[in-house]
């Protein structure tokens, strides 16, 4: 073969095979990109899922909260005093769409009991407690928005053994007064509790 000719079509051919390398190349970094993005995205939908069922705890707590308060205010004078004393976590969610008409109610314990032990100096618990029990008993409750009663439903989970057996044999090994060896101990961590 003529050296002449074959030079051309050797660069031409290593040419092709350069191009398609570099396409092969691109293709692969467009594929790590089109990943990448498909992971984030997956990431961004576990954070939104794990976001929604925070808040959706969290507004079962307040609906468990204001269900007290709207049922029985003169009967959880415990109540009344912790969120009197955690006051500022309601603050946070005031401005959240989810939870604004649960925490009119909150607010407005809140607010009145604050008014009523305002000048009891710091510190002095039984004496907080015994206005909130006092003022309980004659502030009327249907100032308090009414919700429907809540209706609670237990689904066994059908793993609830893989948490409850280690968890009433801990227990048992915490409480009994029994003495286990501990480091026989299979079913749980034994070790963090000897």
């Amino acid at each position: 073969m003529d050296q002449g000719l074959s030079a051309p079509i050797y660069r031409s051919h290593q040419q092709q095979i350069d191009r398609n390398g570099l396409i092969d190349l691109e293709n692969r970094i467009q594929s790590l990109v089109d990943g990448a993005l498909r992971d984030d995205a997956k990431l961004k939908l576990l954070h939104h899922e794990d976001i929604t069922a925070l808040e959706e705890g969290i507004r079962t707590l307040l609906e468990i909260i204001n269900s007290a308060l709207c049922g029985g205010l003169r009967h959880n004078c415990h109540l009344i005093y912790n969120l009197l004393y955690h006051r500022d976590l309601f603050d946070a969610y005031m401005q959240h769409p989810m939870f604004q008409d649960l925490l009119v109610n909150i607010v407005a314990v809140i607010s009145h009991f604050s008014t009523k032990v305002v000048h009891v100096p710091a510190g002095d618990g039984a004496t907080m407690l015994q206005i909130i029990e006092k003022e309980a008993n004659v502030w009327p409750t249907d100032k308090l928005a009414k919700f429907p009663e809540l209706k609670f439903r237990y689904v066994e989970d059908e793993y609830t053994v893989d948490f409850f057996v280690p968890y009433v044999w801990r227990l048992s090994v915490q409480h009994s007064g029994i003495h286990f060896e501990t480091s026989r101990i299979k079913i749980f961590n034994a070790q963090s509790i000897a």
